[in-house]
């Protein structure tokens, strides 16, 4: 029996919209519990007051009014820990919105990947960006409609009571402070110390486990300004599989297509320079500090080293320009083991325009001018308008 918990705090209406999203959604007939857990606030009895009335006809409906404040981390780590009780653990925060086949998903999935040692997470997300640099993230698709990522999900995730016990055997389970590390992005780093993710993805980076991903997600994220959160950001609302799906095409881990905790293609062979033979470390997104023992690189970002070519960003997903070369801008090999003080030119141009597509100049500029006036504005106590 899979349960699903609703983790909410300070936003009474955001808790109920989630809730009536639940409610629309497919379930089959299963036998499902829901379970909404409210953390200690100033206004928990609003929180609670807007789950009455819920109409639940597919297993058990509690609300619990946590006593005292948990804070997010032990607040999760406790929604994670009925899967003692349950199979498996579906957990939403209040601040998301699901897809009418998110149960069907998360189901299908627990029972594909739920004993599988190396999957740690089963994210009911799929990522439009990627998180740690706010660039466009494009996975590359296949035949199946999941793929995997060594990237922690909280936008919607599930846990079977395997995943969660290999979770709570590491050092991370308890652990309040997590140490720096070069091997993580920096945004990682700098997550508080009250951030399950920050010791979820530390103990996913120690034992090389894998998050399962859907290509089209089955949830949406508001983001709205709270406690983990200073203004409402409208980034990550991406679109949801719609329509009446009732079959996935699931596959065993060693057939998915593969991405590391830094959004870069895992399980590929560069096609340039000759890199079949060669030690290469992939940092498209120009995040990561450490390269290993690798002897070239591949990056966008303009960096120290002897430029061994230059190649051109057009293809998307952006690996398969790596796959099928072309001499141009935007992609810079480097070779590790010589460095140099002259940094090559700048091809900031050629990423915006990858990323940003076919929006003009005027309209970019018109972004951009408007961002920066609402900051200001901010900034110095205007009122958003």
């Amino acid at each position: 029996m899979i349960a699903i918990v609703v983790v909410a705090y300070s936003r009474p209406y955001e808790t109920r919209r989630l809730i009536n999203s639940i409610v629309a959604s497919y379930f089959d007939g299963d036998s499902v519990d829901l379970i909404v857990s409210i953390d200690k606030s100033n206004c928990q009895q609003e929180v609670y007051d807007a789950c009455n009335g819920v109409e639940w006809t597919h297993g058990k409906y509690s609300v619990i009014m946590q006593e005292q404040r948990l804070g997010l981390r032990p607040h999760i780590l406790k929604c994670g820990e009925l899967t003692e009780k349950y199979d498996g653990v579906i957990v939403l925060e209040d601040d998301l919105f699901v897809s009418p086949n998110f149960y069907r998903f998360a189901k299908n999935a627990l029972i594909y990947y739920g004993n599988d040692e190396r999957v740690a997470q089963i994210s009911l997300y799929s990522y439009g960006v990627n998180e740690f640099v706010s660039r466009p993230f494009y996975p590359e698709k296949n035949e199946y409609d999941v793929y995997a990522m060594q990237v922690t999900q909280s936008w919607g995730e599930c846990w079977s009571r395997t995943m969660w016990e290999n979770f709570m055997a590491s050092e991370y389970y308890t652990c309040a402070t997590v140490k720096k590390r070069v091997d993580l992005p920096d945004n990682v780093n700098k997550w508080r110390d009250n951030s399950w993710k920050k010791n979820f993805t530390n103990y996913i980076a120690d034992t090389g486990r894998f998050v399962i991903y859907p290509y089209y997600s089955y949830t949406t994220d508001y983001t709205i300004a709270g406690e983990h959160c200073k203004a409402d950001v409208p980034d990550y609302h991406v679109p949801m599989q719609g329509g009446n799906k009732m079959d996935f095409a699931l596959c065993p881990l060693d057939f998915c297509v593969k991405y590391d905790l830094f959004f870069e293609r895992m399980d590929i062979s560069p096609k340039l320079l000759n890199c079949e033979s060669k030690n290469v470390c992939i940092d498209l997104f120009g995040l990561k500090k450490d390269y290993g023992d690798a002897e070239v690189l591949i990056s966008t970002a303009r960096l120290p080293y002897a430029v061994l070519g230059q190649y051109s960003l057009a293809r998307k997903p952006q690996e398969d320009n790596l796959l099928f070369p072309e001499t141009g801008v935007g992609i810079f090999a480097y070779d590790l083991h010589k460095k140099t003080k002259n940094l090559p030119n700048n091809n900031l141009k050629q990423v915006n325009r990858f990323d940003i597509g076919c929006i003009s100049w005027r309209k970019t500029l018109e972004h951009g001018l408007g961002g920066a006036w609402q900051a200001f504005r901010k900034r110095i106590g205007g009122k958003k308008k």
